[in-house]
């Protein structure tokens, strides 16, 4: 078991500085790899949001189909849920260029 400890550098005045303390499996030789696992977690948020927006945007649990109705019927669901998470990705950067 490996821990990585990693504090935001450049913190805005007046803001807490975000801290991570990860644990992993995975070997942690050196800086590079430290780097590598924490980016890989970092994908972990993208992957929360996909989640609540296909259950909760999507309201997926609500249907009850057969099985080969509800492959198709989550396939498209999955889809719409992927490219509301682009636009939502997409909303945020417009804002952040007109501040």
């Amino acid at each position: 078991m490996y821990a990585i400890y990693a504090t935001e550098v450049d913190c805005p005045e007046g803001e807490t500085p975000v801290e991570w303390m990860l644990l992993t499996t995975e070997v942690v030789a050196d800086i590079q790899m430290a780097s590598t696992i924490l980016n890989w977690y970092s994908y972990r948020w993208r992957v929360e949001e996909y989640h609540k927006i296909f259950k909760s945007g999507c309201q997926v649990e609500r249907y009850r189909l057969a099985a080969d109705g509800m492959k198709t019927l989550i396939g498209f669901l999955s889809v719409i849920a992927v490219e509301l998470l682009q636009l939502t990705y997409l909303h945020g950067v417009e804002l952040a260029k007109l501040s």
